[in-house]
């Protein structure tokens, strides 16, 4: 039978007087760890913390956008939420293909003596949805591609093949395509572009915050 663990008061004790620094990322969470932790008993002899900065202006550059109305609205519906359509796109072979294809016929088309804002088939919009930087540029091919998502959408919503919560919700999402929502799409795209041009003037160096 395996001992019960046991904790080395002393060996804890002397660890906790050996710690002088401390570092975090720039997480909520990880921050407020860090000026605890800095703060009280727990590493009575440490005498400086560094937080990340780049990871802290990241969040308050993406929080106001995404927390204001319709933009609020466009992140969670197309981003955010259980079975958004980013996600669902992503995760999905058969919506995939057919989303390729659904290019390929808008590539086709022109609109008066003008040709499609369309230049190429994107095969595949990856992103991280925590990482607002990630998700500035599969939002604004959105925006680009309304003609074949608004398609994909319609497909999927009237397909008995499909199960009744994937039509309900692809039809859900289509009848948000309204000026408003189309406008906060364009606007979340447009802010997430520079915010991340911006951000790549700084966070250029080393990730390893223990540098």
């Amino acid at each position: 039978k395996i001992p019960e663990p046991t904790l080395d008061a002393e060996a804890m004790e002397d660890y906790r007087k050996k710690v002088r620094t401390l570092a975090s990322d720039g997480g909520p969470s990880e921050r407020r760890t860090l000026f605890l932790s800095a703060t009280s008993e727990e590493f009575p002899n440490c005498s400086f913390i560094i937080k990340d900065m780049i990871h802290c202006i990241r969040i308050a550059t993406q929080k106001p956008l995404h927390l204001a109305r319709k933009n609020a609205q466009v992140f969670h519906e197309i981003v955010d939420k259980r079975h958004a359509f980013l996600p669902d796109l992503q995760n999905s072979n058969k919506w995939q293909a057919i989303f390729e294809t659904l290019q390929e016929e808008a590539l086709k088309l022109r609109v008066g003596a003008r040709p499609h804002i369309m230049k190429m088939v994107f095969k595949h919009l990856a992103f991280a949805k925590h990482r607002m930087d990630s998700c500035a540029d599969p939002l604004a091919k959105v925006c680009m591609l309304l003609l074949p998502i608004a398609i994909l959408l319609s497909l999927v919503s009237c397909d008995e093949r499909n199960e009744k919560h994937q039509r309900e919700r692809a039809a859900a999402l289509l009848a948000k395509f309204k000026p408003k929502f189309m406008l906060a799409m364009g606007v979340s795209a447009d802010w997430g572009l520079i915010a991340a041009a911006f951000l790549k003037i700084f966070d250029a160096g080393d990730h390893d915050i223990s540098n």
